[in-house]
């Protein structure tokens, strides 16, 4: 038996109220649009949508936050730097220079308790950052997740330097 070109028919449709119709291939389906939408609601979803995509954003794709924020920024590139890293980011960095090393449980618990779902997500966001504003990762794997003490001195250094 040879395939089939074209659909095949084998019974010709009826409308009834338990089922729809089947379109024809190139046919576009009759539809009209729901009358019990709240244009209120979907006004709130498509705004909650829009604060949701751009968080994610900056979590998972830096460079082009920094992109969108710097239409909004002056080009001071230590003001793009901040809003970029936020200030969950800035807390859990705080809190991971005051120690060398953290075992992953510890890591994954402080992750979470600062906000942060996705922890290998965070990683990475985090030693982007401090490679491209220190020239090297904060945190790397070594059984435990160590601290590079430098690149903590860089970070104090760049906080004591905006509270002056």
């Amino acid at each position: 038996m040879k395939p089939a070109s074209k659909p095949i028919v084998v019974k010709n449709a009826q409308p009834s109220p338990e089922g729809f119709i089947i379109p024809q291939p190139g046919e576009r389906p009759h539809t009209t649009p729901p009358s019990n939408v709240d244009s209120a609601t979907v006004e709130e979803l498509t705004q909650e949508t829009h604060r949701v995509a751009q968080f994610l954003t900056t979590v998972f794709d830096p460079d082009e936050a920094r992109d969108q924020a710097s239409g909004e920024l002056s080009t001071d590139g230590a003001q793009e730097s901040e809003t970029i890293l936020s200030s969950a980011l800035q807390a859990l960095i705080e809190e991971l220079i005051t120690q060398a090393a953290w075992n992953p449980q510890d890591f994954h618990q402080l992750v979470q308790k600062i906000g942060f779902a996705l922890v290998e997500g965070v990683l990475e966001v985090i030693n982007e950052w401090t490679c491209r504003e220190f020239g090297g990762p904060l945190l790397e794997a070594e059984g435990d997740w160590l601290v590079d003490p430098e690149i903590a001195q860089a970070w104090r250094d760049r906080s004591r330097d905006k509270s002056v």
